[in-house]
Order: structure tokens, then C-alpha cells, then sequence
């Protein structure tokens, strides 16, 4: 993992609700998945297109302001069920749990996009494709400063007009696959990816006084691309 870019290792997790399902892999396996953590390896499945997918629409209303709608619709485009689509969709909006002495609260919004396409021109046979959309933003995160004599203050240490998050991503590829016997299949996947990510935070630096607290901001912009299995960074 690199320290270089802390932003966007947020890049590689899905949307919760765009997840079908999990698969780990226990131990050193980067000579079979390519690179990884000694540790492991967490697979995260997206939902694909299929015969029985369940259409869905669900809507979510909270405290904080909360408000948030997801769909999740797919099926076959046509008689022979040879061609097959699903979308899967996510739109939040809240506030956070924290609030600034005025009593405004940091929000967040996120908007996740999936939609996939599946082609079975023959039973042995299939191609998919896949893409996603995802972008967040919220006012950052801010921690409660302490007192000088350690107690707890109340009070923000953030800026509100000044801190930021913002992430904006997107991916698309193609997964192929043919069985020549049963014995033998042919498999062969693409897949590019990017992430903009644009960081704005605000730390403390000491106490001058019993009252004023100093402070120093960081701002930082990312970028993520990813080219099949190899990978670059760069900082903008």
C-alpha cells in the first residue's frame, strides 16, 4: 500500500449496495491474483446481469437529514434471454453527526451509478460489460479540539468554509469467456479505471493561548488510474 496517496486507496470499495457478494482469499497469492497484501485478498463481486434478478426501489428517510433512494432493476432485452441488462443505482444525501459551535452540520452526498450488459451468443459463450459511476462529496472531517488542559472543548478544530472532500470515479471493462470442451475455457478480462479526488483539511498545531488555538491547513489533489492489473498514480 502506498502512503503516497492516501485519498484514493478509498478507490478500489464499491458501493455497499452495488455489492453482490464477497470472496477472501487467506494468505500470499500475487502469483496468481497479481500484486497483493501478505495477508490476503478481499474480492468484492458487483452485481451482474442475470435471469433472476428481483427489481427493487428502495427509499431511506433519517435523522441528520438523512435521504437516500436506491434501484436495483435488470432482466432480459430480448425472447431468447440471449442479452441481458441490469442497473443498478444509489443517490444520499445527510448530515454528519458532529456540528460547528453555530450548530451547522458538515453534510455528504454520494451518487453511484452500475449500469451492465450481458451477451450469451451461444451457451459457451458469454460477454459482459461493466461499468460504474461513483461521486462523493461532503465537507470533510473534522475532530473535536481538546482544551489546553486536556478536557474535552466542544468545538470543532475544522474550518467550514475551507474543508472538503471530493471523490469522482469511474470504471469500464468487459469480461469474456468461452468453453471450447469442458475440459477447456478461455478467459479474458479488461478493465479501466480512474479516480479524481480533491482533499482540503484543517489540523491543529498548539495552543497560543488559553482561548486560541493554532491551526494549519493541507490541501491536496489525486489521481488514480488503473489499466487491467497494472496500476499508476499521479499527483496533481
Amino acid at each position: 500500500r502506498s502512503t503516497l496517496f492516501p485519498y484514493t486507496t478509498l478507490f478500489r470499495s464499491p458501493y455497499r449496495y452495488g455489492v453482490d457478494g464477497i470472496e477472501v482469499i487467506r494468505g500470499p497469492s500475487s502469483a496468481l491474483f497479481g500484486q497483493s497484501d501478505a495477508g490476503g485478498i478481499v474480492n468484492r463481486i458487483s452485481k451482474r446481469p442475470g435471469t433472476h434478478v428481483v427489481p427493487e426501489v428502495e427509499v431511506q428517510v433519517g435523522n441528520l437529514n438523512r435521504k437516500q433512494i436506491a434501484a436495483d432493476v435488470g432482466g432480459a432485452l430480448n425472447a431468447d434471454e440471449s442479452l441481458l441488462y441490469r442497473m443498478v443505482g444509489v443517490g444520499l444525501d445527510a448530515d454528519t453527526q458532529v456540528s460547528y459551535p453555530d450548530g451547522d452540520r458538515p453534510s455528504m452526498n454520494h451518487v453511484y451509478f452500475a449500469p451492465s450488459l450481458l451477451w450469451r451468443p451461444s451457451a459457451d459463450t458469454s460477454i459482459a460489460l461493466l461499468t460504474d459511476i461513483r461521486q462523493g462529496e461532503s465537507d470533510g472531517y473534522s475532530l473535536y479540539a481538546r482544551a489546553p488542559d486536556g478536557s474535552f472543548s466542544g468545538v470543532l478544530q475544522g474550518e467550514p468554509d475551507f474543508i472538503r472532500y471530493q471523490q469522482d470515479q469511474a470504471s469500464a471493462g468487459y469480461q469474456f469467456e468461452h468453453r471450447f470442451t469442458e475440459r477447456w475455457t478461455i478467459r479474458q478480462n479488461f478493465r479501466f479505471a480512474r479516480a479524481d479526488v480533491e482533499v482540503r483539511e484543517v489540523f491543529p498545531n498548539g495552543f497560543l493561548d488559553e482561548r486560541t488555538l493554532d491551526r494549519y491547513s493541507v490541501a491536496t489533489q489525486e489521481r488514480y488510474m488503473e489499466i487491467g492489473r497494472a496500476s499508476c498514480r499521479e499527483r496533481v
